[in-house]
């Protein structure tokens, strides 16, 4: 509903499993005190609107299981606070900005079942606060980047479904946390 758009003090918005369809209102760009948004698990459609470039503060977007289209707007990559970023299982396409994670504060990031294309970005584990890299079933290509062996927090890696290729990074071998990696049908 357009109307949230208005409480300007609103620091949660958690509306996830409410058949929620149309597309995500433009007015939530006015929640600036907002720090967590989940949209997960309803019908919303069309593209992650720009005004949500105000919300400074997101530390969680989740916006799972819809039927969003288009590619992750830059902003998203560009928020400072983010640490978790949910957008598996929607129909969104094209590459993820290449300063995905540059913020250091990445904590969670699955991407899976989309159709996303290009190279994973190589910054996506600046920081050190990546634990969980799900990736899975998109249209990624290229070698996995040499830099994610300094994401020593890792504990799960979904990387299968892509056209990714070359060879696992020998220092993966010696990530102190890892428990999963999944890395099957790509070249």
């Amino acid at each position: 509903p357009v109307e949230l758009g208005s409480l300007a003090k609103l620091d949660s918005l958690f509306l996830q499993i409410n058949g929620l369809s149309g597309s995500i209102p433009s007015e939530f760009g006015n929640l600036t005190s907002l720090e967590s948004l989940d949209l997960s698990n309803n019908l919303l459609s069309g593209t992650i609107p720009e005004e949500l470039n105000n919300l400074q503060n997101l530390k969680l977007v989740s916006l799972f299981r819809n039927e969003l289209q288009g590619e992750i707007p830059r902003f998203i990559a560009d928020l400072p606070k983010l640490q978790v970023l949910y957008l598996w299982a929607n129909n969104m396409s094209g590459s993820v900005p290449q300063q995905l994670g540059k913020n250091g504060q990445l904590v969670m990031l699955d991407l899976s079942s989309n159709a996303f294309t290009g190279l994973i970005p190589p910054n996506i584990c600046s920081g050190g606060n990546l634990q969980r890299l799900i990736l899975l079933d998109n249209y990624f290509s290229g070698p996995i980047p040499d830099s994610l062996g300094s994401c020593v927090k890792l504990d799960r890696i979904r990387l299968g479904q892509n056209l990714l290729n070359g060879s696992i990074p020998p220092v993966w071998f010696e990530l102190p946390q890892l428990e999963l990696m999944e890395i099957p049908h790509n070249q």
